[in-house]
C-alpha cells in the first residue's frame, strides 16, 4: 500500500521523484484529516469515559493514514504502480483507483458517513493486498524475513478495517456471527503480535514499532535496550490478548505503544532526515499509525470482560433498588 520496504521506494529514491511536494502534500492532507477527526472526536466522545475516548480514536488514526496514503498515491503513481503485479492490466490506472479510494475511505471514516461500507471495502482492499502483493512476493523471496512481516502488517491493517465492519454492520447474517468473526479477528492480531514480538527479540538493533529491517536511528539512547524492552512488553501484551478478560487490556497497551513511537520517534525523525527521504519517513508516521488505528478498532469491537459485565448487572438492580 505504501512505499515504504518495497519496490516503490527504490524506484522513487533511484529515480529522484522524492521532492517536497511528494513528501509536503500527502503529509499535509494526513495531517489536515486528523486535526478533523480529533475535533469532532473532542466533541462526540466529551461524556465517555477515558477508555472509551481512546478507544474511538481508532477512526481518527485510520482516517489520516488513509488520507496520507492516498495522496500519495496520485503524487507518485508512477513509481507505486511498479509493485502491482505486472499480470494485472491497467497498473497505473490501479495505482489512481487505489488512491481515491483510500481518500474515499479516510472522509468516511472522518465523517462517519456509510462506516461499514467503507470499512469492508478496505478490509477487501487489504485481503486482496495480501494475496496479490505479499504472499506471492514472501513466497519469491523465501528466507528473506521483510515480505512476510509486510504480509502480516498489511493483514493487520484489514483485520482492523474487518472488526470494525462486523461491528457496526446491520447485516443479519453478520450480526448473528458476530461473536465468532470477532473472535477470528483477536486471534489472528494476537498471532501477529506475538510475532512481531520474537522479531523484535531478535533484532533489537531495528526500530520499534511495527517491524521491519530499518536500523533505529543513532540519535535514540540505548536502543538495543529499547528494542529488548519493545520485544518484551508486545509479548506480554500478546500474551494477554489471548485471553478473554485482559484481551481489551493488552491490545490497547500495543495501541499505546504504536502511538507512543509514532509521536516521539518516527516524527522527529522524519523531519531529520534528508528531502529525498522524507517521503520514506512519513510513511513510518502514519504506517505506525495506522496500526494503532487497527488495534484499537479490533479492541473497541472486543466485548467486554465478563466479569465486569456480570458487575455491572450486579450493580444495576442495587441502584434500581436505591431509587425506589
Amino acid at each position: 500500500m505504501t512505499a515504504r520496504g518495497s519496490k516503490s521506494s527504490q524506484c522513487v529514491n533511484c529515480g529522484g521523484l522524492v521532492d517536497n511536494f511528494a513528501f509536503t502534500l500527502p503529509t499535509i492532507a494526513g495531517t489536515v484529516i486528523f486535526l478533523i477527526g480529533v475535533a469532532l472526536w473532542q466533541r462526540d466522545a466529551a461524556h465517555q469515559g477515558l477508555q472509551e475516548r481512546f478507544l474511538a480514536l481508532g477512526t481518527v488514526f485510520f482516517a489520516s493514514s488513509f488520507a496520507t496514503f492516498g495522496v500519495e498515491h496520485l503524487v507518485i503513481a508512477r513509481a507505486i504502480s511498479t509493485i502491482v503485479p505486472p499480470w494485472l492490466p491497467g497498473r497505473l490506472f490501479i495505482a489512481y483507483f487505489v488512491g481515491i479510494a483510500l481518500i474515499a475511505a479516510s472522509l468516511s471514516f472522518t465523517f462517519k458517513q456509510k462506516v461499514p461500507l467503507a470499512a469492508g471495502l478496505t478490509a477487501l482492499m487489504f485481503l486482496l493486498f495480501v494475496c496479490l502483493m505479499h504472499v506471492p512476493a514472501a513466497i519469491h523471496h523465501g528466507a528473506n524475513r521483510l515480505p512476510w512481516l509486510l504480509t502480516l502488517r498489511d493483514s493487520s491493517f484489514g483485520i482492523g478495517a474487518f472488526a470494525l465492519f462486523v461491528s457496526t454492520t446491520e447485516s443479519e447474517t453478520v450480526r448473528t456471527r458476530r461473536s465468532g468473526l470477532l473472535l477470528f479477528a483477536r486471534i489472528w492480531i494476537t498471532a501477529v503480535i506475538m510475532i512481531f514480538a520474537i522479531q523484535q527479540l531478535l533484532h533489537p538493533e531495528c526500530s520499534p514499532g511495527v517491524p521491519d529491517g530499518r536500523v533505529t536511528p543513532s540519535w535514540v539512547p540505548l536502543p538495543h535496550f529499547l528494542g529488548y524492552a519493545a520485544g518484551v512488553l508486545l509479548l506480554v501484551c500478546g500474551l494477554l490478548m489471548f485471553t478473554n478478560r485482559y484481551a481489551r487490556l493488552g491490545s490497547m497497551v500495543v495501541a499505546m505503544y504504536m502511538t507512543f513511537f509514532t509521536l516521539f520517534l518516527y516524527v522527529p525523525d522524519t523531519f531529520m532526515l534528508s528531502a529525498d527521504r522524507k517521503l520514506f519517513g512519513a510513511n513510518y508516521i502514519f504506517d505506525t499509525l495506522l496500526y494503532a488505528g487497527a488495534m484499537l478498532l479490533v479492541s473497541r469491537a472486543m466485548p467486554e470482560p465478563q466479569a465486569l459485565a456480570v458487575a455491572k448487572e450486579i450493580h444495576a438492580p442495587a441502584s434500581a433498588t436505591s431509587n425506589v
